[in-house]
C-alpha cells in the first residue's frame, strides 16, 4: 500500500468516526470503529463535551475487549501452538462477538452508557 492509499484509507476512517459520532449521535459505535489504533487521534474530530466524553468512555471498553481478544490470540499461538491464520481468525471473531454483545446488551439495558 502506498502513502497516498494509506492517507485516503485513514481519511475515510476518520470521516466515518466523525459522521457516526456527530451526525448519528452514536459514539459507542464510533468507538468500535476507532478501535483501529488511530482511535485516540479521532478525538480531535469530535465536539467537546458529552459526545467526546461518551466516546472516550466507550473507547475504554472497546480497548478492554481488544486486549482480551489479543490475549486469547497469544494463548492460542503460544500455549496451544495453533496455526497463525486460524488463531487470528478465531480471535477476530471473538473480538466481533464481544463488541456486538456489549453494544447490544448496553443498548437494551443501559443506553445511557452508549449515548450522550
Amino acid at each position: 500500500m502506498n502513502l497516498i492509499q494509506s492517507f485516503l484509507y485513514g481519511g475515510i476512517l476518520l470521516s466515518l468516526i466523525n459522521y457516526v459520532s456527530n451526525n448519528l449521535k452514536n459514539p459507542a459505535l464510533a468507538s468500535i470503529i476507532a478501535a483501529i489504533p488511530i482511535g485516540l487521534m479521532s478525538l480531535y474530530l469530535l465536539e467537546e463535551g458529552a459526545i467526546c466524553n461518551c466516546f472516550s468512555r466507550n473507547y475504554i471498553v472497546t480497548g478492554i475487549i481488544h486486549i482480551t481478544a489479543s490475549i486469547i490470540l497469544y494463548i492460542m499461538l503460544i500455549k496451544f501452538n495453533i496455526k497463525k491464520n486460524y488463531a487470528v481468525t478465531v480471535s477476530v471473531l471473538i473480538w466481533f462477538c464481544l463488541q456486538y454483545s456489549r453494544y447490544t446488551l448496553l443498548k437494551k439495558y443501559y443506553p445511557k452508557f452508549l449515548y450522550p
